[in-house]
């Protein structure tokens, strides 16, 4: 097994409403993932809060319901793209963060009787290239996957 024996339950030799059925009755007790590869996984990849498709082996249908599609069948990508998203969302935390405050102070400064037209310009693509330099910070965190690369989608 490529997870070492890591699962507490398996369900195999479902029909597609019997693992929709058993992602509802987990999703009672928290969040939770379901990763499929086939058509018969569509409806529980929906029904999961997040689904993860396995891309190159997977059905076209799979893969449209997926929030997530590894380019891979290598199931053990999955705690790597799990890291890359923890990573990512710091990073969108951290520019939300800084992009507000520095708005902010402007904003004040206006408000204070200092209308500096220059300073709000430059404070705005300062942190257009201040957000975009501080996410190119991902790329060069992000380990080199051998043979396949996994996306995220969300909708």
């Amino acid at each position: 097994m490529q997870l070492g024996h890591a699962l507490d339950v398996v369900h195999a030799e479902l029909l597609p409403e019997d693992k929709a059925r058993i992602i509802e009755e987990y999703k009672k007790e928290g969040p939770i993932v379901m990763i499929g590869d086939g058509i018969n996984d569509a409806l529980a990849l929906a029904a999961a809060d997040i689904g993860i498709s396995m891309g190159i082996s997977g059905s076209a249908l799979a893969m449209e319901t997926g929030h997530v599609i590894l380019m891979s069948n290598n199931i053990q990508k999955i705690p790597l793209a799990i890291k890359l998203a923890r990573r990512t969302l710091r990073k969108l935390i951290e520019n939300v963060i800084v992009s507000i405050t520095t708005k902010d102070a402007i904003l004040a400064l206006a408000f204070a009787g200092y209308p500096l037209i220059w300073a709000s310009v430059l404070t705005d693509v300062g942190t257009c290239l201040g957000v975009i330099f501080n996410s190119m910070l991902l790329l060069q965190e992000t380990p080199k996957l051998q043979g396949g690369h996994s996306r995220s989608r969300y909708g």
